[in-house]
């Protein structure tokens, strides 16, 4: 038996496990015969079990049997496989007190264990497909009950996928899972159940890894890693036609255009922001966050274009604050200050361009002047 392979999401070993072989109970004995290794590999898979309230029972019929009262093991064995019919454990128990009353009821028997058969292929047909044959509440209560059994902490990892497609809460139980330790027999299917949580999460290369190492021994992995091929194009090609969607576009110019407007507001330059305000809104009419926004930003501006037109009046510059006091009252036709700047402007440009009456100077002579005859 070799090593297993590596964890590929952490690259650290998943160990094995490792101490006494376990005593086999009535029930292994009983199978230990009847195709053990397909058992195994159907319980790697996704597979039913019993509640925790049921698995009670079974020890109680387990207990009869071994102590030879078949009889009274029946009533609870035909009640649980009433219940549970696709549970092959009930059915081959069941089977075996048929087989040791006393007259044997080889009819029932020979029943028991043609369901007891359908069961079991119900179960290699789940590993076939990978999908759970019973509610996740069934699972959740066995973990409950035995926290560290790792063949029903990977059957509820499994129904998490399966069932409930709920990722986050699968890829707790999986790693839960995976740090119990691997036996060798349940390895391609621990990978297999990563990779389809993979897929749940639309990571196709972490879906790849895992599903490379199980198809070595899996043709349900070879299938899949053929589907996550499929999804990662299909997505790409969405992808695409999504950027490519001209609303699509303009929504993204308009987020980007918003973006460098809050930058221009943090920089006190209102009004570059306002520019770009109107661009946004022309975009996106009517974005109530975008409006507000530029009723505040020309606010600003037209404050600010004022003090910097008074600066240039201090500094004679005219022309210069009066274009700029021009510009607060475009903003804000209301800013009383600008107003009056703007006029005192207008007025002193008006005086400096009136036009200059220009005397020619006469000097005086001592003679009166000559008048023609």
């Amino acid at each position: 038996m070799g090593d297993s392979p590596p964890d590929l999401r952490t690259g650290a070993p998943w160990e094995r496990r490792r101490g006494r072989p376990k005593k086999l109970g009535l029930f292994e004995r009983l199978w230990a015969g009847r195709g053990s290794l397909a058992l195994a590999l159907a319980l790697s898979a996704g597979v039913l079990v019993p509640s925790a309230a049921w698995a009670g029972e079974l020890a109680k019929a387990r207990g009869l049997m071994e102590s030879g009262q078949y009889q009274d093991a029946i009533p609870i064995l035909e009640k649980f496989t009433k219940t549970f019919p696709n549970e092959p454990r009930g059915w081959a128990l069941l089977a075996d007190c048929y087989q040791n009353v006393f007259p044997p009821l080889v009819n029932e028997a020979g029943t028991a264990l043609a369901k007891k058969d359908y069961a079991q292929n119900r179960r290699q047909a789940s590993l076939s497909s990978f999908t759970s044959l019973e509610g996740t509440g069934v699972y959740q209560r066995l973990v409950a009950d035995e926290p560290r059994d790792l063949q029903n902490n990977l059957l509820l990892g499994i129904a998490l996928i399966a069932n409930d497609h709920d990722p986050e809460a699968a890829k707790k139980q999986l790693d839960r899972t995976t740090k119990l330790g691997v036996t060798s027999d349940m390895r391609d299917a621990l990978y297999n159940a990563w990779g389809l949580y993979y897929i749940e999460v639309k990571e196709w290369e972490n879906a790849r890894k895992m599903f490379t190492v199980a198809k070595k021994s899996s043709t349900f992995a070879l299938g899949k890693l053929l589907e996550v091929e499929k999804l990662e194009a299909a997505q790409r090609k969405e992808q695409e036609a999504a950027e490519n969607d001209p609303a699509r576009i303009a929504e993204r110019r308009f987020n980007q255009l918003m973006t460098e407007a809050r930058t221009m507001v943090r920089e006190s330059r209102h009004e570059a922001a306002v520019d770009l305000i109107e661009d946004a809104l022309r975009l996106k009419e009517g974005d109530s966050e975008a409006q507000t926004m530029l009723a505040e930003s020309k606010l600003a501006a037209s404050s600010d274009l004022y003090w910097e037109g008074k600066k240039l009046v201090d500094a004679s510059q005219h022309a210069e604050a009066y274009s700029k006091f021009e510009r607060a009252l475009q903003l804000d036709p209301t800013n009383a200050s600008a107003s009056l700047g703007f006029e005192h402007v207008k007025k002193k440009l008006d005086d400096d361009n009136k036009p200059r009456v220009i005397r020619r100077f006469v000097p005086a002579t001592d003679s009166a002047p000559v008048i023609p005859q």
